[in-house]
């Protein structure tokens, strides 16, 4: 099997704005040519705006990543299409904040979901979830994949959604600018 590890840098602004960095290919050991395994990171950006109260938030932000899907598979193999897309497994979700401070960060929030949608399959999915935050200071969170969903049919098209939303335990009196540093692994074949 070809396996090809890729750096996929996107930031993305409540605005739709991003950027794409390079990505490079690196070969290991006997493979099968009509199949690789690639590695995706994907650092996206966004805001937590203020939250008045406590209670339950079922949108609490929502913010788009926008990529040539079809010409991201073919810098692999001119062969690929969006149909090469055959599995893509969420492996981490890691929310860090840089403007947090001691009342406000991830503490204020009593449970934190990640949701995703695209144009390609409309369909809502959890795909991250931390339950019962510990009530000390966090300014970085991990969400855990709420199970092993195979996300290939959201990833076959242009544009991929986020939603952000949760429980808070008390209200959040300032905006946190955050990041979200996604790790999937996408297996692509003809």
């Amino acid at each position: 099997m070809k396996k090809t590890i890729i750096g996929l840098f996107v930031a993305v602004t409540t605005l739709g704005i991003l950027s794409l960095s390079t990505a490079c290919n690196k070969d290991k050991g006997n493979y099968n040519k009509s199949e690789s395994t690639q590695a995706l990171v994907a650092d996206l950006s966004f805001q937590v705006p203020l939250i008045p109260a406590a209670g339950e938030y079922d949108n609490i932000q929502g913010f788009d990543f926008m990529i040539n899907m079809d010409s991201f598979v073919k810098s692999f193999n001119k062969d690929y299409t969006l149909n090469s897309i055959q599995s893509v497994k969420l492996k981490s979700c890691i929310l860090t904040s840089a403007t947090a401070d001691a009342n406000n960060n991830f503490r204020n929030f009593h449970m934190a979901n990640l949701c995703i949608s695209s144009a390609a399959n409309g369909n809502l999915l959890r795909i991250a979830v931390a339950n019962d935050i510990v009530d000390t200071a966090a300014y970085t969170l991990s969400l855990p994949t709420w199970y092993d969903p195979n996300l290939a049919s959201y990833f076959k098209c242009d544009s991929i959604r986020y939603r952000f939303y949760g429980n808070t335990r008390r209200a959040v009196t300032v905006p946190l600018n955050c990041k979200a540093s996604l790790q999937y692994e996408m297996i692509l074949a003809n």
